[in-house]
């Protein structure tokens, strides 16, 4: 993760999926990311974040009883 400031002074965050990071947008994407855990499981580790796109936009994900 890198960190910047823009010329407004807000703050922004450069997220890149590595080897041991996987992104995905939402918890649609559930299977998908079992399968990642999976394979981190078998190299040792790894992370996988839910509500950033693959490539890095921060988007947010709902929570609630029925996404989980």
């Amino acid at each position: 993760m890198r960190v910047l400031i823009n010329a407004n002074r807000k703050l922004i965050m450069k997220f890149k999926e590595s080897d041991k990071v996987e992104f995905k947008k939402s918890t649609a994407e559930l299977k998908q990311a079992m399968e990642d855990l999976c394979a981190f499981g078998n190299n040792g580790e790894g992370t996988i974040y839910f509500g950033i796109t693959v490539k890095g936009k921060v988007v947010g994900q709902e929570v609630s009883d029925s996404t989980l």
